[in-house]
């Protein structure tokens, strides 16, 4: 009898699995969320970077012109900067300009992003661009919609 009570005590009950489980699948939840939140924070720090860079180079670049009107006309017309005259004069790499377009009108111009994800464009519309600077608004004062994946950032003079 006390080899039988014996081999019984050895395993795990149902509860017991069924504890363990549920613990390796919350720990899992939880490292995949992280994993998330990790991924749109470096994306919003990337693209901020980015947009402070383009808007330096844009200030630089058109510090002598009277507006900034004729960056629509360096940016091929359409805004697409990659292989434009001002991304050429610029140096900065292709890889920068990945899906985003500038025009310029007036004291204004505007740097618009496409293809974000919605919680990280909902997030880069509270990052701080720099003085001068609006996120989420384009230059004819129209709010962004994130649920397009569009962010508009305009800065004056």
């Amino acid at each position: 009898m006390k080899k039988l009570n014996t081999l019984r005590k050895r395993g795990y009950d149902l509860f017991q699995i069924s504890l363990g489980v549920i613990i390796v699948l919350g720990g899992l939840a939880g490292v995949m969320y992280m994993y998330f939140q990790v991924t749109n924070s470096t994306t919003v720090a990337d693209n901020t970077r980015t947009a402070i860079a383009i808007s330096s180079e844009i200030h630089s670049q058109y510090r002598l012109d009277p507006d900034f009107s004729s960056l629509t006309a360096d940016a091929d017309n359409s805004g697409t900067i990659v292989g434009s005259q001002f991304q050429i004069a610029s140096g900065m790499p292709d890889r920068m300009f990945d899906d985003i377009t500038v025009t310029g009108s007036g004291q204004t111009f505007t740097i618009t992003m496409s293809n974000l994800n919605r919680s990280v464009c909902e997030r880069m519309k509270l990052e701080d661009f720099g003085p001068r600077s609006n996120a989420g608004v384009d230059g004819s004062g129209t709010a962004s919609d994130c649920s397009t994946g569009v962010l508009d950032i305009t800065f004056t003079r």
